[in-house]
């Protein structure tokens, strides 16, 4: 079943859905196109990528199963999605392989959904914060950079600022991983004027993916 699961996960009330991946492009097409605004038809049939297509189209069939209706997204001058009818609440998307993830909150939020792989041991200089860099544990070191990677990620979509450095700007202060599914730490942000922004920080495994969610 494409629709894998919906929780709510932490008590910000974070609501978030994931969807598999497994109709090509007229199957999700077909489930959306009821829905779907002339200008939403028009968008979808011009993309280029089968694989975009379809991460576009099962975001919106998503939010429609999470809700019971669908809203609309549209995206602000930064690229960031929100929901047309409904100013306050927040959205947030994610996808990878063969895997799309939505959150839904009240509060400023970000998700970011990545699946495992050992690749990411060859770029974790590039993200991880020397603290952070100190404590790796080799039997951990797979997850726990996932863990890291996406929540720096998911803390940076929160934020919506345009600041890409997650290796001095976004961080989990003294976490310490370990080896559960699921959890929790404490995220922190250090903004254009120095000032921090902390987060609740949920990961989870899905699928054969971690997602992380910052509120």
């Amino acid at each position: 079943m494409p629709f894998l699961s919906e929780d709510t996960i932490n008590s910000n009330g974070v609501k978030v859905g994931f969807w598999r991946l497994d109709e090509d492009g007229q199957g999700l097409y077909a489930l959306a196109e009821a829905f779907l605004s002339d200008v939403e038809k028009t968008v979808c049939q011009n993309f280029k990528n089968d694989r975009r297509r379809r991460e576009w189209l099962a975001a919106r069939v998503l939010l429609h199963e999470m809700l019971g209706y669908y809203p609309g997204i549209e995206y602000d001058g930064g690229g960031c999605p929100r929901i047309k009818s409904l100013p306050e609440m927040k959205i947030s998307i994610s996808h990878t392989d063969g895997l799309v993830a939505v959150s839904l909150s009240r509060q400023a939020s970000g998700i970011d959904l990545e699946r495992i792989s050992p690749r990411i041991i060859r770029i974790r200089d590039k993200f991880l914060h020397q603290e952070e860099f100190d404590y790796v544990p080799d039997n951990l070191a797979l997850r726990l950079l996932y863990i890291q990677w996406c929540a720096k990620e998911a803390m940076y979509k929160a934020c919506n600022v345009a600041n890409y450095d997650y290796q001095n700007t976004y961080t989990l202060p003294g976490f310490r991983y370990d080896g559960s599914t699921s959890g929790s730490a404490k995220g922190r942000a250090i903004l254009d004027d120095g000032s921090a922004r902390m987060f609740d920080v949920n990961y989870m495994e899905i699928d054969g993916c971690v997602c992380c969610v910052a509120c």
